[in-house]
C-alpha cells in the first residue's frame, strides 16, 4: 500500500498542507509517539504552551535501534518474520517499489549479499553482491549500489562505481564507473 501512486500522492498533499512534529518519549522502557502542528513561522505568535496529539504506545522490549524514516513515514519491522536465510544485516537499506533491499553478511561469514524483502508477499530472496555498497540508492526506479576507489595510499577517491540490477530475477548489473 505505501508503494502505491495514489498513497503518495495523497501523503505528500496532506502532510505539505497541515506540518507537524512527531516527538518520540522513551519512559520506562516504553516509547510513545505525540504529534503538534508546526509553525511555518516559529519566531512568530510563540508560546510556551503547546498541545500535542498522542498516537501510540510501543511496549517495552521493543526496540527502536533499527529505525528509520523518510517524509513523515516511519520504517520500524513491527512483528518479526522469519527469514529462511541466514544473514547478519547491516545497516544500510532503502526501499523500492515495495521491496526493502538491504546488504548483509552471508552465514557462510565472507560473502555480501543484497537480501530483498517484498512488503506485499512477505518473501525474501538473496542476491549475490559482487562487491560491498558503500550506499544503496534508488536510480531510476531500480536498485543501486554505490563505491568509491580510492588511490593507493587511501586517501583521495579516484573513481566513482555504480552498479545498477537491471534484472532482478536474472541477477544481471550493469557497472559504471566514473574517473574523478
Amino acid at each position: 500500500m505505501l508503494g502505491r501512486q495514489d498513497f503518495t500522492e495523497l501523503f505528500l498533499t496532506r502532510s505539505k498542507a497541515r506540518p507537524r512534529l512527531l516527538i518520540g518519549v522513551k519512559q520506562d522502557g516504553e516509547w510513545s509517539f505525540y504529534t503538534m502542528p508546526q509553525s511555518q513561522n516559529p519566531y512568530k505568535n510563540s508560546s510556551l504552551i503547546v498541545a500535542a496529539d498522542f498516537h501510540i504506545k510501543l511496549s517495552k522490549g521493543l526496540s527502536l535501534d533499527n529505525c528509520s524514516y523518510v517524509s513523515g513515514l516511519i520504517y520500524w519491522r513491527w512483528r518479526k518474520i522469519q527469514c529462511p536465510f541466514t544473514h547478519v544485516p547491516l545497516w544500510e537499506r532503502i526501499c523500492i517499489n515495495g521491496v526493502l533491499y538491504y546488504l548483509a553478511l552471508h552465514s557462510d561469514g565472507g560473502s555480501y549479499v543484497i537480501v530483498c524483502f517484498d512488503v506485499s508477499s512477505e518473501k525474501f530472496k538473496f542476491i549475490g553482491a559482487k562487491h560491498f555498497h558503500v550506499q544503496l540508492i534508488n536510480y531510476k526506479g531500480k536498485l543501486c549500489g554505490v563505491n568509491k576507489e580510492h588511490d593507493n595510499g587511501g586517501g583521495f577517491p579516484v573513481k566513482l562505481c555504480m552498479w545498477i540490477l537491471e534484472d532482478v530475477q536474472k541477477q544481471e548489473w550493469s557497472k559504471y564507473v566514473y574517473s574523478l
